[in-house]
């Protein structure tokens, strides 16, 4: 092990040693392995056996990470309170709810996440695993957002961001009870009910616009029972279509 090594495994291991309360040898073990998922860039456990910073054999090695692995539960809500402590920036935070979806052979993964906002990127912070493929539904995402509040409050929360999926009454509606502010994309073909005028379809308030041009349209409107505000902006997707 270098002595650059050592220095990185030392700060890391006073970083979690305060925040997991984990014993130390199972904390080190853990700064090891975090260093070596960032040396080889795989989860493949025989190669990440390589790359520990540790005077023991890879065999040796890789027998460790296999019984961490299998007789070791390993908190999401502890490792959700570490990151959040070592984040960039302070709250409130801006909030992204995604899902990634693949397939490990006959096997759906299908994860639901919470990340934070930060010069562009994601940083995950909580997520549950889904027992199906597809989309998640208004309870699940309901659970994953009142976890994070438990954890880390409300007044953490700036705004939250989503894609088009994660849309529906009941979902949009626990939002606005909860006063937490969204920016959520729409299909542009759903139903917005104007007061006073009726129904139209998304994509008639923004039809007019130029390319490359947003537009705040400047009265509250009804998206099934809740009142929201929209946005809209008309661009060329990648398929050099008209998209709003």
């Amino acid at each position: 092990m270098t002595t650059r090594d050592k220095n990185k495994n030392s700060e890391l291991f006073e970083i979690f040693n305060q925040n997991l309360r984990w014993h130390k040898v199972r904390v080190k073990f853990f700064v090891c392995f975090i260093c070596a998922l960032c040396k080889v860039q795989t989860v493949c456990f025989s190669r990440l056996a390589e790359g520990f910073a540790s005077e023991a054999k890879a065999e040796s090695t890789l027998r460790r990470i296999q019984r961490f692995f299998a007789e070791f539960i390993v908190d999401g809500d502890v490792i959700a309170r570490l990151v959040y402590n070592l984040l960039p920036c302070k709250p409130p935070y801006r909030l992204c709810l995604d899902r990634t979806n693949w397939k490990f052979g006959g096997v759906d993964i299908n994860i639901l996440m919470i990340s934070v906002a930060w010069q562009g990127v994601g940083i995950p912070l909580i997520w549950c695993m889904l027992p199906k493929p597809g989309n998640s539904n208004h309870e699940e995402r309901r659970q994953l957002l009142q976890r994070y509040i438990n954890l880390f409050g409300s007044d953490s929360i700036e705004s939250l961001m989503a894609d088009r999926e994660f849309i529906g009454r009941e979902w949009f509606d626990n939002l606005i009870c909860k006063q937490i502010p969204f920016y959520i994309r729409i299909k542009e073909k759903m139903w917005v009910n104007l007061p006073r005028k009726g129904r139209v379809r998304a994509f008639w308030l923004f039809n007019s616009l130029p390319l490359n041009t947003a537009l705040f349209y400047p009265k509250i409107v009804y998206i099934d029972d809740n009142l929201v505000y929209l946005s809209g902006m008309k661009v060329l997707n990648k398929d050099n279509k008209i998209e709003l």
